[in-house]
This record gives C-alpha cells, sequence and structure tokens, in this order.
C-alpha cells in the first residue's frame, strides 16, 4: 500500500523515540545519528530509557500501567514543545495507541520502523493501526498485516553502522577463511564446528562464548584489549564472514530480517555467506553474496572459495556498493523520500 505524505512545513521537525534495552536500543542509537547528521537540529530525541528512570524516581508507586502512561504524556508534551511534525518510534519503544492518536490529531505523521525479528516483537501488531506509515526490514507477514489494517507498508532494511573508512587487505592476504560473530546457541555451535573440522580457520567473537569450552574454544578470538570494537578488526581479518540464525532456520522462503552486521563486514571486505532468504535480495542491491540451506552446502561453498578466491574487483565492487546504497545516512534519505520530503 502506497501513499506519498505532503509535508505541514518546509521546516519540518522530528521527534525520535528510543527503545529503553537491547538491541533494538543499539540499533536505535545508531538511526538517531544518522538523523542527526541529516537534519541537525531539527532531529529531538525522545529517550525512554532516561525518561522512564526519571518518572519512576518520582513516582511514590511503582505500578507499571501508571509509569508508562506518565512516560507517554511527558513525550506528547515534547512532541508539542518543539512543534513536531513527524514522530518516529524505534523497534520496541514503548508507545501506548492512544496517545499516538493524540499526536496525530495535532497533524504530527507518526511513523514505526519495526527492526526486530517479528516473529518474537509480538507488540507490534497491536500499535501498528495507530501509525500513517509502518516500515520494516522484513516483508511478508509485516506487509500482508499493514494491507489488512490500510496502514502504507514501506520495506526498510537496516545499513552499515560503522565509519566507512579503510576496508583491509585484500582477499589472499587475510589470515582467516571465516568469521563468526555473535553469541553461542546449540544450531550456531553445530554448524561452526562443522566447518572447523573441515581444516578451516575461523575466528569467533562475541557474548556468551566464555562458558563454551568444546572444539571452538581454539577458535575463539583474542581480541586486543585496548580494541572498542573487536569484531570489526575480525571481519578485516577474515576471508568470508558467516551470518546465523540463533535457532534452526525455518523455510527458505520465510521471511527474516537481516543482521546488521552483514553491512559492516562487507564494508570490511569479508565475502558474506548467507542463509537462504527472500529478504537478502531485497536488502543487498548491488552486493555479490553467497546463499546455503545448511552446514553441508555452506561447507562446500566455503571450502570451494577458499580454493577459488574471490576477485579483488567482487570485494572491490561490494565495499563500494555499502558506501553508495547502505549506510544509516542512506536509510533516513531512504525515508525521507517515502514521505515526500
Amino acid at each position: 500500500m502506497e501513499q506519498k505524505f505532503a509535508l505541514k512545513s518546509k521546516e519540518p521537525t522530528w521527534l525520535l523515540v528510543l527503545p529503553v534495552i537491547g538491541v533494538a536500543r543499539i540499533q536505535g542509537m545508531a538511526i538517531v545519528k544518522a538523523f542527526q547528521q541529516e537534519l541537525a537540529e531539527r532531529a529531538h530525541v525522545f529517550d525512554s530509557k532516561e525518561v522512564l528512570s526519571q518518572v519512576q524516581s518520582c513516582l511514590r508507586s511503582e505500578g507499571e500501567p501508571l509509569t508508562m502512561d506518565w512516560l507517554n504524556q511527558q513525550l506528547v508534551v515534547r512532541a508539542l514543545e518543539i512543534q513536531a511534525t513527524h514522530i518516529l518510534c524505534l523497534s520496541s519503544a514503548p508507545l501506548d495507541p492512544h496517545y499516538l492518536r493524540l499526536l496525530r490529531n495535532q497533524g504530527i505523521l507518526a511513523i514505526h520502523w519495526l527492526y526486530e525479528d517479528h516473529h518474537l516483537a509480538d507488540s507490534w501488531m497491536q500499535v501498528l493501526p495507530s501509525y500513517d506509515l509502518f516500515c520494516s526490514n522484513q516483508a511478508g507477514a509485516v506487509e500482508r498485516e499493514c494491507d489488512q489494517q490500510h496502514v502504507s507498508f514501506q520495506f526498510l532494511p537496516l545499513a552499515a553502522q560503522l565509519p566507512i573508512m579503510g576496508g583491509g587487505a585484500l582477499w589472499h592476504a587475510r589470515s582467516l577463511d571465516i568469521a563468526y560473530v555473535g553469541s553461542p546457541s546449540p544450531y550456531r555451535i553445530s554448524v561452526l564446528e562443522t566447518l572447523a573440522a573441515s581444516g578451516l580457520t575461523l575466528g569467533i567473537h562475541g557474548e556468551g562464548w566464555d562458558d563454551y569450552h568444546g572444539f571452538l574454544v581454539r577458535d575463539l578470538y583474542k581480541a586486543d584489549p585496548t580494541s572498542t570494537q573487536p569484531e570489526l578488526e575480525l571481519y578485516r581479518q577474515a576471508r568470508m564472514a558467516v551470518h546465523l540464525s540463533f535457532g534452526y532456520p525455518g523455510q527458505v522462503d520465510e521471511d527474516r530480517p537481516l543482521s546488521p552486521l552483514i553491512w559492516d563486514s562487507i564494508a570490511l571486505g569479508a565475502y558474506p555467506m548467507l542463509e537462504r532468504s527472500p529478504t537478502n535480495e531485497l536488502s543487498l542491491e548491488g552486493i555479490h553474496y553467497h546463499e546455503h540451506t545448511g552446514a553441508i552446502e555452506l561447507l562446500a561453498l566455503a571450502l570451494s572459495l577458499r580454493q577459488n578466491g574471490v576477485d579483488s574487483a567482487i570485494q572491490t565492487q561490494n565495499q563500494h556498493a555499502i558506501q553508495r546504497f547502505h549506510t544509516m545516512n542512506h536509510r533516513v534519505r531512504q525515508m525521507f523520500t517515502m514521505l515526500g520530503m
């Protein structure tokens, strides 16, 4: 369902609502930074975590309904104070439909960006009808629900979040075959152990691996203690970057969101190895990648690539595609285009 939204002002003012906790908040902070770079002082932030802390310190009762009600009242006040023309609720930010309707009645355009897995973030269905525009990094079920609720839908993936600088050495000069960044799970461990048993060299990094004591211990990445983002250094050293679901993947046609680490790994020169999903093609314009449906197929692809290599022109093309199409600032400008700005 497509729709253009007429601007009510030549100088739109945005209020960006940050989630309280989790990965949604981390992604939200990268989105906020891009908005501030694009709009400067016309991008305002409502930090739910900070406001919630202030609210809880003022209330005698710790009842959640009262706390969340006050938080939403503060949001409405802030939106009216800055004379917001647009409000963007980032994934899992606690906005109540009643207060969203109040804002829309004041002529403020309400937008949501769902970038968490829609299977897990179940509250999106309840709040969806309260928005003028619903963006998501998943089509499928989310788009169908928007169509049923007569809410405009736009596909909008995440993007690279690191500064696009030097992408590291070319393919053959790299010291590792495969980089994997993420927490362990039975499925991920089984896939990575299959790769390691074949003689491929791996570098593994992520929270939770300190409790792992199996075959992959030798492959756990020992980062420089002064490094604030060791996963980025790992991608610079690896020829391929493997990205895996936490649980066993569903059907190959199932709509699943892509990890933002995919774009970061490509920006740093690692070739992407992805589970087969329709979201890949929608999200990775101009990028070369390989798809697989399980450990055996992934192993065959990785061994073939190690033997035959990836042309340096493809590595360079992938990195240029990130710079041109897949930065967070580019996503923000895509949203502006959706809105007719």
